[in-house]
């Protein structure tokens, strides 16, 4: 018997493993996080420890080689399970860490995920990052500066010459 009988199709399989494996990364970055008192550095750290999760996922990248068409309908049309998954998870670590009303921290929580979200996708074929550090630095670049804005305060003048596009 082979692995394709329990699933009607491979985008189902890949799916199924995207949820097994983001269940599984929430621990690690449970983990990570655990004893970051720093909302902003939380998230940053999280966002970097999920992001490279997948994007160096060896069974992910093998398959978006052999099929990309493939791995990018399980990373569109099948993800939403995953990235509701995803959503209520981090609203609840936006919840506990802040002062944010329950939907105010979902609302946050949507948006984080789908920016990783989209960088997963529009980054596979091109795979600008080479290291996990290359993320994180991306992130401290990028994302630090919206977790800034949405704290209300503005990023300092020479981060905003630094700010730049993949």
């Amino acid at each position: 018997m082979t692995i394709y009988r329990l699933w009607p199709k491979k985008d189902q399989l890949i799916s199924s493993t995207l949820d097994r494996e983001a269940r599984a990364v929430f621990d690690r970055v449970d983990a990570t996080v655990a004893n970051i008192d720093d909302v902003t550095h939380c998230l940053l750290e999280g966002f970097t420890e999920i992001f490279w999760a997948f994007y160096a996922h060896p069974l992910l990248m093998a398959e978006f080689d052999r099929n990309p068409d493939v791995v990018l309908r399980s990373l569109t049309i099948s993800a939403e399970p995953t990235v509701e998954l995803s959503v209520t998870y981090l609203a609840g670590h936006v919840e506990r860490r802040t002062e944010l009303e329950p939907d105010e921290a979902r609302t946050l929580a949507d948006a984080l995920v789908r920016v990783t979200h989209s960088l997963l996708l529009t980054s596979l074929s091109t795979r600008p990052f080479a290291e996990r550090s290359d993320v994180r630095d991306w992130a401290d670049r990028e994302l630090s500066v919206i977790l800034r804005i949405l704290e209300g305060s503005e990023p300092s003048p020479s981060r905003k010459s630094e700010t730049r596009a993949l």
